[in-house]
Formats: C-alpha cells, structure tokens, sequence
C-alpha cells in the first residue's frame, strides 16, 4: 500500500492533482501522502494494520476508496492499479 501511495503522489502532477484538492476525497488523500512519507505513522499503520482487524477492514476500505479517487486522473500512466489492497 505504502508503495501504491508513493506512486501515486509521483504520478499526480499539480494539473491533476489540483482537480480533486477542494474534494473531500482529495484532502483525505493528501493525508495519505504525508502518512506514507513519515516513517512512524507508516510503521505504527503497518503494526496495527496487521495486528488489529477491525483497523484492516478500516483501511483497506480507505485504501480502495482512494485507488478509485486518483483512478481517473492516472490516464494512460503506466502505473498500474492493483485490484486487491495489501499492507
């Protein structure tokens, strides 16, 4: 998941991004970016993610929510989008 994020925060360009900044789901996806790049919050998730399983529910429906947010602004970029969430 850590890894889909990066990607999708370097693919993201402004022109793109800045479509979906004033959404909900964009604001909700900024703070995936910086969750991703800062190393405790990505390892305290990665702990609970495997140890709690109502957390994991919680977060793979975040995850899959935004795959579907940034979806339609990848185009034909090559970075593909998995079908299944994984830690």
């Amino acid at each position: 998941m850590l890894e889909d994020v990066a990607a999708w925060e370097a693919a993201l360009d402004e022109s793109k991004f800045g479509k979906i900044r004033g959404e909900r789901l964009g604001n909700v996806l900024l703070g995936c970016f910086v969750g991703a790049r800062t190393p405790g919050v990505a390892e305290a998730l990665k702990i609970l993610y495997c140890d709690y399983a109502p957390l994991k529910v919680g977060g793979d429906l975040i995850f899959s929510l935004m795959r579907r947010a940034v979806r339609p602004y990848l185009g034909s970029s090559p970075l593909k989008l998995r079908t299944r969430a994984r830690p």
